[in-house]
């Protein structure tokens, strides 16, 4: 079976034993099901609507962290802990654009200068003021 393929199958069984657990055990279901969820969501925007007293509330943050029975969501300035208990619904948003978080920049750079640095270092470096500042600053 292709990799790919392989991989699908893999997450529809995954989510089918999820959803076996959660019949067996009616108590936890909340808990399990969320967990599935913030965890195929880590690094998105979700949208979740809170029981907080007498009001309710809806929060779009992205996954950080998802715990036992609790999730940690962040915004632009705020950092919320939301406890399973509290979550009445959770939801992927459709109007958002949802790019995972990426750890490192994408840069562009000039494709000529990029060979002359490969086959003639010494000779490049050296006749570019700002490349011996780059490489003098960084020893």
């Amino acid at each position: 079976m292709p990799s790919h393929e392989l991989k699908i199958l893999q997450e529809f069984i995954h989510h089918q034993n999820v959803q076996i657990i959660g019949e067996i055990n009616p108590s936890r279901r909340k808990e399990i099901m969320l967990s599935n969820f913030f965890k195929s969501h880590k690094n998105q925007t979700v949208k979740i609507k809170i029981q907080c007293r007498e009001e309710q509330k809806v929060i779009l943050a992205k996954t950080d962290a998802v715990g036992r029975d609790f999730v940690i969501l962040t915004s632009l300035l705020t950092k919320y802990w939301i406890p399973f208990r509290a979550i009445e619904t959770a939801e992927q948003p459709y109007d958002q654009v949802n790019i995972p978080h990426q750890q490192h920049q994408q840069v562009v750079y000039d494709e000529e200068l990029k060979q002359n640095i490969l086959l003639k270092f010494g000779k490049t470096v050296s006749q570019k003021d700002y490349l011996k500042q780059q490489f003098l600053n960084k020893l």
